[in-house]
């Protein structure tokens, strides 16, 4: 979304590690969250110039509502089973990423 000179952008980010153990896939440490980022034009390429995560623990929900419009509330608020669904699809997404990272079946 343009604001003035800047762009804001607002996205779910899935990070996770993966790493070979005898020639197994292994999961490590990983996050994943709602995630502002601002970005500016830079020589003809976005520059993303500022980032806003939401609070951890009691603090999540409202953090969420002064960082995001309120048209994407419903979407980061999903219910139990469409969140699970959510992150079945980005975690599933990530790992064949790692697998044909290792060149893995």
């Amino acid at each position: 979304e343009k604001e003035e000179e800047m762009t804001n952008l607002y996205l779910w980010a899935y990070c996770m590690e993966y790493y070979l153990n005898n020639g197994t896939l292994e999961k490590g440490s990983g996050e994943s969250y709602p995630l502002k980022l601002v970005a500016v034009i830079s020589n003809g390429s976005y520059k993303i110039i500022d980032s806003k995560l939401p609070e951890e623990g009691e603090g999540y929900s409202e953090s969420i509502r002064k960082i995001f419009p309120n048209k994407y509330h419903e979407k980061i608020f999903l219910p139990g089973n469409e969140y699970n669904k959510r992150s079945k699809i980005l975690s599933t997404e990530v790992e064949q990423m790692a697998k044909n990272y290792y060149n893995l079946k």
